[in-house]
């Protein structure tokens, strides 16, 4: 009897012992498979490559290249790698000197020093949408493709996006259709800096503007200033700027945007997106090229007269922030407006003129939800 009581507890212990160890098994295995499940989130995946990217680039020696950074990094599609490949080469037959003239990763000059971190995911389209930690403004969209199970960066910045869901504007400058095109149009402006035209009207200009703004472009010293207006841009009562400048080193007009509320400086389509809100719309309304080509092709035109008579520029308003509503120069009911936008209340707006003719204009209004810009009204009138 007892021996019977012996071998049946035995057989219990080890029933009981092999028992703890299959679940302990399980959960291990449970918790790897969490482990793993986590570490594949396209969120994760999106904020480590984005992060490394940063440490490499705040690198002040030994900082490796965008493309061989990329072609090194496991977290990206073989179609991301292409992409960024033949956009460097195009950037490349545009300008042989100088390729792209902004990082095509954050599609900016600029960026975040201290990393990113979440801002959204949507789970629906698999875009992940990042913020810079200590400039919650600067965001980046990335586009994330599961392959055999892993999820890995399909598009990002400039590469292998075509707009997301907004189909905003790449600069008539940095767009290889035009390239041919703008050849032209960019000696002209050369021809005109070399002839000092630029430098004497910045000097016109820049004692019209705050002394901090004044030393920003004594800084930069690449940027001929000819053109500043004052206002409050991104709606938060602050005194914001929107500068006009030829840039010497891109040999390209720029539209560049001063947020007071951050005290920073940007520039439209570089570092701020734009989109056309004109092009489909019933209105017999178009215009060739984005405002910073538009605008610059008109004193391209100007070009002998202005070698003449360089100050005569500004006897012309280039750009300025308004309410079209109750600004004198636009005439509303022979405009075009975008779709949804209501008449009655119109934001203060970035005007450009598309004529140094005509009383023509494109205005664009920020748009906070997307920390980007619309193209909301153009007006066009000829003999």
């Amino acid at each position: 009897m007892k021996k019977t009581l012996f071998f049946f507890i035995l057989i219990i212990s080890i029933s009981c012992s092999q028992s703890n160890t299959s679940q302990k098994k399980s959960e291990s295995n449970s918790l790897e498979k969490n482990k793993g499940e986590q570490e594949n989130l396209p969120t994760k995946i999106a904020l480590e490559f984005i992060n490394a990217y940063v440490e490499n680039c705040n690198k002040i020696k030994g900082s490796v290249r965008v493309e061989e950074w990329v072609n090194s990094n496991k977290l990206t599609t073989k179609s991301f790698k292409s992409a960024l490949k033949k956009l460097m080469e195009e950037a490349y037959k545009i300008d042989p000197e100088m390729g792209l003239d902004a990082d095509p990763i954050f599609d900016a000059q600029d960026y975040p020093d201290n990393g990113f971190e979440l801002e959204s995911f949507d789970s629906k389209t698999n875009y992940v949408v990042v913020k810079g930690k200590n400039w919650p403004d600067f965001k980046v969209t990335f586009v994330m493709k599961e392959v055999n199970g892993k999820w890995l960066i399909d598009g990002c910045g400039m590469i292998n996006i075509q707009s997301l869901k907004t189909n905003y504007q790449v600069s008539t400058y940095d767009n290889p259709k035009f390239a041919d095109i703008i050849k032209d149009h960019r000696e002209s402006l050369r021809n005109l800096s070399e002839q000092n035209v630029f430098a004497s009207i910045a000097n016109k200009v820049l004692p019209t503007i705050p002394r901090k703004h004044q030393a920003y472009f004594k800084l930069k010293s690449n940027y001929e200033l000819l053109s500043a207006a004052k206002g409050d841009i991104f709606q938060e009562h602050k005194n914001d700027f929107i500068f006009i400048a030829y840039d010497k080193n891109f040999e390209r007009l720029s539209i560049l945007i001063y947020n007071e509320n951050i005290n920073k400086y940007f520039e439209l389509y570089r570092d701020f997106q734009v989109e056309n809100g004109l092009e489909n719309v019933d209105c017999n309304y178009s215009s060739f090229g984005t405002l910073d080509f538009q605008l610059a092709d008109e004193i391209v035109y100007l070009e002998d007269y202005l070698i003449k008579k360089p100050e005569s520029l500004l006897e012309n308003t280039l750009c300025k922030i308004t309410n079209i509503s109750k600004d004198e120069n636009f005439i509303l009911e022979s405009g075009c407006f975008s779709k949804n936008i209501s008449k009655s209340k119109l934001p203060n707006s970035i005007c450009i003129a598309t004529s140094l003719v005509y009383n023509n204009w494109e205005c664009l209004k920020y748009e906070k939800e997307r920390n980007s810009f619309l193209i909301f009204y153009g007006q066009a009138f000829a003999d």
